[in-house]
This record gives C-alpha cells, sequence and structure tokens, in this order.
C-alpha cells in the first residue's frame, strides 16, 4: 500500500521547508541542476514546434510564468508549500504544479 502521508508531513520542518525548495526551484528554472521539469503534452502543444530552437521564445515564457508567480494564497496554496499556480498563456489558463519526491 502506498504511503498517503502529506508531504509536509514527511518532512521535519514541515510546509516552510517544502516552500523553500519549491520557490528555489522556481528561481533556477531554467537550470534546475539535480531537479526534473516536465511539461505535460497540452502546454507543449500550445507552444508548438522546439526542435531547432523553434518555439524557444514561448517555452521561455511559460517558464517565466512559473519562476515570476508569487500570488500565493488560501485558496490555491492551503498547505502553504508554494507548490500549485494558474498562469495564462496563448488564450488559455494553464497551470503550473510542483510535486517534491525524495529518493527514501
Amino acid at each position: 500500500m502506498a504511503d498517503q502521508t502529506h508531504p509536509s508531513e514527511r518532512l521535519e520542518s514541515g510546509p516552510r521547508e517544502i516552500a523553500r525548495l519549491n520557490d528555489r526551484l522556481r528561481e533556477h528554472i531554467a537550470s534546475p541542476g539535480n531537479d526534473r521539469v516536465m511539461m505535460t503534452v497540452g502546454v507543449a502543444e500550445l507552444i508548438g514546434d522546439t526542435a531547432l530552437f523553434r518555439g524557444f521564445r514561448k517555452r521561455a515564457e511559460v517558464l517565466r510564468s512559473v519562476r515570476d508567480f508569487d500570488t500565493f494564497g488560501p485558496s490555491i496554496d492551503p498547505y502553504g508549500e508554494h507548490d500549485m499556480g494558474p498562469f495564462d498563456f496563448e488564450g488559455t489558463r494553464c497551470f503550473w504544479k510542483i510535486d517534491y519526491y525524495t529518493s527514501t
């Protein structure tokens, strides 16, 4: 059976530490180091062809939207973890989401 514990309950520091890690990832989203940034097929389709740097500006715009988001509130961030937010792109309402996993 999978562990059903909320992520903030698994870290000793709780939601503040998760928020710090999530903010750090967003701050360095263009060069995430050992972290992994993934995009849904739907957002990739909005961006279009990224082969050979086509669509580079659109991809950069999406990443900036995630990086610059700072209007966290109880309705979108009830646990205070800074792990989700909305943005508009190409006339479509989108959401970014960070899932925190540990190797243990």
